[in-house]
């Protein structure tokens, strides 16, 4: 184990069901109230990518891969 580890962390709003996602590293995605990502994107300059379903964030994760 580590203490720290430095992460990409991406904000995403997925406009099918109008919520807001936080993903951390390639693996790790979770649900968010918009008050979280809100100040994530204030707080550290991220852009939210908005994305028309869960779908869609999978394939940027894969094309970031290749």
């Amino acid at each position: 184990m580590v203490d720290q580890k430095l992460l990409v962390i991406k904000l995403f709003f997925n406009t099918s069901n109008q919520s807001f996602y936080v993903q951390i590293g390639e693996h790790c995605l979770f649900i968010v109230k918009d008050k979280s990502v809100t100040n994530i994107q204030e707080k550290e300059g991220i852009n939210i990518i908005h994305v028309k379903d869960v779908r869609e964030i999978q394939q940027i994760q894969a094309e970031e891969k290749n």
